[in-house]
């Protein structure tokens, strides 16, 4: 007798190829390259990016505002210990089989929200909880592993890890893609309500709970989605590289905009450019997705330096 998520995944499944499939074909004919018409796989990578890169501009803007980068890099490594607890339960009859993708996703929430907690109940400072959980994740992860392939409950290679650590986009299938879509919908509704009432609570928190705004829910709101997030970008990005994805278009953004509000429309920009650019490279020369991703939003980056100092020579000079 299948078991009820069995049935659920099947669902899921043929939902994700009656949705996915179309979308796929549509952004292909926006890349006039032959290998997007051709391939499904780099169609559904494409769409993937695209859907990845406003996520990561939009949160990635407050973890700069926030000083949040250390965070962010916590919640990332937590993704490797995810996945192996997910891999640690399909041993488990009732979750024989299961893909492990939604065990990091559950395991990286619980992080966040656990470090969230802990930082505003001690009187140590931020860096030095951050630094303690992601040790103990990363630490937990590597018992977790280390167990299962010396003692042989798992064969080794039953699940590729460096697909989350250097992050490979082209093998993300439908059904991940769906998750993501319907992901990226719920999570720009909640960064159009909670958005302005983020950015008071990075510029003065006490102002904020003077303004009537529930500092502590916001926090935890923020921290859970900045996790989702996280964990749907690693396959896409990889472990070792997230924190960039989230950090360097921001960053960018900030050197080039000249508003508040300009800020996330070059934000947007560059994320999309790198996303996209970084899938075309990669395809071009057969490079890592993720690192040719980051590779041109460094481009960008440099390019806003180069900005920002022309336009203060220019302004000096008046």
């Amino acid at each position: 007798m299948q078991a009820w998520w069995q049935h659920f995944a099947a669902f899921w499944s043929a939902c994700a190829e009656a949705v996915i499939a179309p979308l796929c074909d549509a952004l292909a004919f926006l890349v006039p390259i032959d290998a997007f018409q051709e391939f499904d796989f780099l169609q559904r990578a494409l769409l993937g990016m695209v859907l990845i890169a406003p996520l990561c501009s939009t949160v990635g803007i407050q973890v700069v505002n926030f000083r949040l980068a250390f965070f962010a890099e916590a919640i990332g490594h937590s993704a490797f210990t995810g996945l192996a607890v997910g891999v640690l339960l399909s041993l488990f009859p009732v979750f024989e089989g299961m893909n492990p993708l939604p065990a990091m996703l559950f395991f990286g929430v619980a992080v966040a929200l656990s470090i969230t907690a802990y930082r505003r109940s001690s009187d140590l400072s931020s860096d030095v909880v951050i630094g303690v959980f992601q040790s103990a994740v990363i630490a937990l992860g590597l018992f977790i592993i280390s167990y299962l392939l010396e003692n042989r409950v798992v064969r080794a290679g039953a699940v590729n890890f460096d697909t989350f650590l250097f992050g490979n986009v082209v093998t993300i299938s439908n059904s991940e893609l769906l998750a993501l879509l319907l992901f990226s919908i719920a999570a720009m509704v909640v960064q159009g309500f909670a958005y302005n009432r983020l950015m008071v609570i990075g510029l003065n928190a006490d102002m904020a709970r003077t303004m009537g705004i529930r500092v502590a829910i916001y926090e935890y709101c923020y921290a859970a989605l900045l996790a989702a997030i996280v964990m749907f970008a690693i396959k896409a990005i990889g472990v070792l590289l997230i924190t960039a994805m989230l950090v360097i278009p921001a960053a960018s953004a900030r050197n080039f905009a000249r508003s508040a509000c300009s800020v996330f429309w070059w934000g947007l920009l560059v994320a999309l450019s790198s996303t996209i650019g970084g899938l075309i490279v990669s395809e071009r020369f057969a490079t890592a997705t993720g690192s040719t991703t980051i590779l041109v939003a460094v481009v960008w980056f440099v390019v806003s330096n180069v900005v920002v100092r022309l336009r203060n020579l220019t302004a000096s000079s008046r």
